[in-house]
Protein backbone atom coordinates (compact mmCIF):
# COMPACT_ATOMS: atom_id res chain seq x y z
CA UNK A 1 0.00 0.00 0.00
CA UNK A 2 1.15 3.27 -0.57
CA UNK A 3 0.01 6.72 0.38
CA UNK A 4 1.01 9.89 -0.83
CA UNK A 5 -0.17 12.87 1.45
CA UNK A 6 -0.16 16.85 0.56
CA UNK A 7 0.10 19.56 3.33
CA UNK A 8 1.77 22.99 3.27
CA UNK A 9 4.38 22.07 6.26
CA UNK A 10 7.83 21.61 5.19
CA UNK A 11 9.12 18.28 4.78
CA UNK A 12 11.00 17.32 8.09
CA UNK A 13 14.49 18.20 7.92
CA UNK A 14 17.07 16.46 9.97
CA UNK A 15 16.88 18.88 13.12
CA UNK A 16 13.45 18.17 13.49
CA UNK A 17 12.08 15.26 14.75
CA UNK A 18 10.54 15.17 18.50
CA UNK A 19 11.03 11.59 18.80
CA UNK A 20 13.51 10.65 21.61
CA UNK A 21 13.90 14.26 23.10
CA UNK A 22 13.37 14.94 26.32
CA UNK A 23 11.31 17.98 27.55
CA UNK A 24 14.27 19.49 28.87
CA UNK A 25 15.79 18.98 25.33
CA UNK A 26 12.51 20.64 23.95
CA UNK A 27 12.60 23.87 26.28
CA UNK A 28 16.29 24.31 25.25
CA UNK A 29 15.21 23.86 21.54
CA UNK A 30 12.62 26.21 21.50
CA UNK A 31 14.55 28.43 23.40
CA UNK A 32 17.47 28.04 20.81
CA UNK A 33 14.95 28.37 18.19
CA UNK A 34 13.53 31.77 19.59
CA UNK A 35 17.11 33.13 19.69
CA UNK A 36 17.66 32.55 16.31
CA UNK A 37 13.81 34.06 15.24
CA UNK A 38 15.01 37.49 16.78
CA UNK A 39 18.60 37.71 15.44
CA UNK A 40 16.86 36.81 12.11
CA UNK A 41 14.53 39.61 12.78
CA UNK A 42 11.62 36.64 12.89
CA UNK A 43 8.75 35.66 15.21
CA UNK A 44 9.82 33.28 17.66
CA UNK A 45 6.29 31.76 18.18
CA UNK A 46 5.76 31.54 14.51
CA UNK A 47 9.30 29.84 14.16
CA UNK A 48 8.51 27.73 17.04
CA UNK A 49 5.07 26.82 15.40
CA UNK A 50 6.62 26.22 12.08
CA UNK A 51 9.22 23.50 14.36
CA UNK A 52 6.44 21.73 16.33
CA UNK A 53 4.16 21.35 12.85
CA UNK A 54 7.60 19.77 11.66
CA UNK A 55 7.70 17.62 14.73
CA UNK A 56 4.35 16.50 14.51
CA UNK A 57 4.84 15.31 10.44
CA UNK A 58 7.71 13.83 11.51
CA UNK A 59 5.99 11.89 13.86
CA UNK A 60 3.48 10.56 11.88
CA UNK A 61 5.35 9.74 9.06
CA UNK A 62 7.31 7.49 11.33
CA UNK A 63 4.02 5.82 12.48
CA UNK A 64 2.99 4.87 9.03
CA UNK A 65 6.78 3.55 8.64
CA UNK A 66 6.14 1.66 11.49
CA UNK A 67 2.45 0.08 10.61
CA UNK A 68 4.32 -0.57 7.05
CA UNK A 69 2.74 1.98 4.63
CA UNK A 70 4.89 3.34 2.40
CA UNK A 71 4.11 6.77 2.61
CA UNK A 72 5.47 10.51 0.58
CA UNK A 73 4.52 13.34 1.52
CA UNK A 74 4.38 16.04 -0.64
CA UNK A 75 4.53 20.00 0.12
CA UNK A 76 2.21 22.01 -1.58
CA UNK A 77 0.26 25.20 -1.98
CA UNK A 78 -2.89 24.45 -3.73
CA UNK A 79 -4.26 28.02 -3.38
CA UNK A 80 -0.92 29.72 -4.80
CA UNK A 81 -2.96 29.56 -8.45
CA UNK A 82 -0.19 31.36 -10.33
CA UNK A 83 2.52 29.06 -9.46
CA UNK A 84 0.10 26.24 -9.76
CA UNK A 85 -0.42 27.24 -14.03
CA UNK A 86 3.54 27.41 -14.41
CA UNK A 87 3.63 22.96 -14.14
Amino acid sequence: MQLHLLGTTPAPRGDAPRHGRSEAELNELRREISLRARQEGKVPSEEWQRFERAMELDDNLRRLREEGIQSHYHCCDITDVATSMRR
